[in-house]
């Protein structure tokens, strides 16, 4: 569709399909990012998403090799990459995982503060074991 029409008409089409369901500010914001996506960048994104390798046995062991802690995220009610998958993917690369209860598939601007709260431990822990005393 993004290659017949336009940028609006995908948006259109979005809404449509999806319905608005977060609230009126939310949808506004959401609405506002993605009409600002250029083109090329979202034809990119939808291109990698069908053809790139799943890599992360690759990721799985470049963590365990390299002491990096990994967790992985997501909206208790994602639609894009639900929390199963989400789940899967956790248990394949040995991470911990964090299902942020009232979000979908952008929990940084449909609940920050639970972000924020499931992140920060993880974060805090990797720097006070590699940050000078």
């Amino acid at each position: 569709m993004l290659r017949a029409g336009s940028i609006e008409a995908v948006q259109r089409l979005r809404e449509a399909r999806n319905g608005i369901i977060e609230p009126p500010e939310l949808a506004a914001l959401l609405r506002a990012r993605f009409l600002r996506s250029s083109r090329a960048g979202l034809l990119g994104m939808a291109s990698g998403l069908r053809t790139e390798l799943d890599r992360v046995a690759e990721l799985a062991t470049t963590l365990r090799t390299s002491a990096i802690p990994c967790l992985v995220v997501c909206g208790e009610s994602d639609n894009v990459w639900p929390p199963s998958l989400q789940r899967d993917m956790a248990g394949r690369l040995g991470a911990a995982i964090a299902v942020i209860p009232g979000a979908a598939h952008s929990p940084n601007t449909e609940n920050p503060q639970a972000l924020l709260d499931a992140l920060l431990p993880t974060w805090m822990g990797w720097l006070a074991t590699t940050l000078p005393s």
